[in-house]
């Protein structure tokens, strides 16, 4: 299975002063597994693990992350809160 990657467009979820964010996922299979990247070229990028969870991670100028799904699993992603 070739590797997908999703973009997730924060710009209207959350405001430009904002220095983090918290990201609700899902994913429909408790295997799935994930990487959600901050900004191009993220060396570091934070693993997701199905079934759910949150994460906050930090943002910088990028108002743009990637998820890159590593299996068949289908996740959904969503903005729960944000730090300023």
């Amino acid at each position: 299975m070739a590797k997908r990657i999703d973009n997730i467009d924060l710009n209207g979820h959350i405001p430009p002063n904002a220095k983090s964010v918290k990201i609700k996922f899902a994913c429909y299979t408790a295997e799935g597994k994930a990487l959600l990247y901050r900004f191009s070229g993220d060396s570091s990028p934070v693993a997701l693990h199905g079934p759910e969870g949150v994460v906050e991670v930090n943002i910088g100028v990028s108002r743009t992350l990637a998820l890159e799904i590593l299996d068949d699993s289908a996740w959904q992603i969503g903005v729960s809160g944000y730090s300023i």
